[in-house]
């Protein structure tokens, strides 16, 4: 499988997330699976993609985790910025298990440094450090001339998951 292709959904247009990035990763998968040896499960698979349905577009709606369409500086690189501080910290010290006073020398330095950042920051000193460029959406294997052997395994419909009044995920969803 390729790295990031489930990746892909949170950086393509909202209404392209269930008809055309899902069968796209879908295919994605399966073709890295054989590129890899790895035998590819359509039993498992199908399930996966019923939960992530379920879940991801259903419970939690894309406008949510989506980045498509939002200011490129206002989108941060990670979704947690303490991902991003953690690997600060990390880098702050020479040794893996630092003792406890190399430890709050270390939190107090940079405390004392981001405190200096947001004065100069506010007393137009300094600017905020700028965000990485932004990256292109990517593109779906179905632009381009790319053939599936069999898309049998590909369809991401749920019978049953369907709203009684057969209301699509469309109709329900508010950014579509």
């Amino acid at each position: 499988m390729i790295d990031g292709c489930i990746d892909r959904l949170t950086v393509i247009r909202r209404l392209d997330i269930v008809f055309r990035g899902i069968p796209d990763v879908r295919r994605m998968i399966k073709r890295g699976c054989g590129y890899h040896g790895i035998q590819y499960s359509k039993d498992n698979w199908t399930k996966f993609w019923k939960y992530f349905k379920a879940t991801w577009i259903k419970k939690f709606v894309s406008a949510w985790w989506n980045t498509n369409g939002l200011g490129k500086d206002i989108v941060n690189r990670t979704n947690n910025p303490l991902e991003r501080y953690n690997r600060t910290l990390n880098d702050a010290f020479s040794v893996a298990h630092p003792d406890v006073t190399q430890f709050i020398s270390v939190i107090e330095a940079q405390s004392r440094a981001y405190v200096r950042l947001i004065n100069d920051i506010s007393n137009r000193r300094t600017t905020a450090p700028a965000h990485a460029p932004a990256q292109p959406a990517p593109t779906f294997d179905s632009d381009s001339d790319f053939e599936v052997d069999s898309d049998s395994d590909l369809d991401v419909s749920d019978p049953g998951s369907e709203a009684s009044d057969g209301a699509s995920v469309a109709s329900r969803s508010p950014e579509f």
